[in-house]
């Protein structure tokens, strides 16, 4: 559906005006609100939650206050511009480390 390409953006960063930098980790629904929420990892204390709402998890955080849930269709243009390829290209420039021995 709609959702799929925002869905396969998750893990994305994105630069969220005011906030600055932040990871997609979730996208979806969060239950008691309506529409569509993005939820994001600002990788500093500086969100307002750990992932969770309402006692339920949506995502992981790196810091207990790090998770944000922002309404889809505000950061909607930044998820699309967004392109995996830069989040990975360190890790292309540099063999991945897999040990031969199994």
């Amino acid at each position: 559906g709609p959702m799929d390409r925002y869905q396969r953006k998750i893990g994305c960063f994105i630069q969220i005006p005011n906030l600055g930098r932040g990871q997609l980790k979730y996208v979806g629904p969060v239950d008691t609100k309506a529409g569509m929420f993005a939820g994001v990892d600002l990788l500093a204390n500086i969100g307002k939650n750990d992932g969770s709402f309402m006692g339920k998890k949506y995502f992981q955080t790196e810091y207990p206050q790090s998770g944000l849930f922002i309404q889809l269709q505000k950061v909607a243009s930044l998820i699309e511009k967004a392109s995996i390829s830069q989040t990975s290209r360190r890790t292309t420039m540099e063999p991945l480390s897999i040990p031969k021995n199994r």
